[in-house]
């Protein structure tokens, strides 16, 4: 990742503010990745996607039968993540 942060900041040039759009994958978070983003030299920001969340996902329920039950069913019981489930 270190090299992709060098590499992006190579091919915009100093001058330019940066951002980068990332998930939330182990090596994205690395604390050696954020370090050299915020470096003077690097200067790239980071922003972190939302964690994942397939009931929010439309595309999640598009294809199987069984993700559009379970999709339907927590819609209409007001259920929306796991963490709500494991509370009930």
């Amino acid at each position: 990742m270190q090299e992709v942060l060098r590499e992006v900041r190579k091919v915009m040039g100093p001058d330019k503010k940066v951002a980068i759009f990332w998930d939330n994958a182990r090596i994205h978070r690395a604390t050696i990745v954020r370090e050299l983003a915020s470096t003077p030299e690097i200067d790239i920001e980071l922003v972190w996607n939302v964690p994942y969340r397939p009931d929010l996902a439309g595309i999640e329920v598009s294809g199987h039968p069984f993700v559009l039950l379970v999709f339907f069913f927590l819609r209409f019981t007001g259920v929306s993540s796991r963490d709500s489930i494991r509370r009930q």
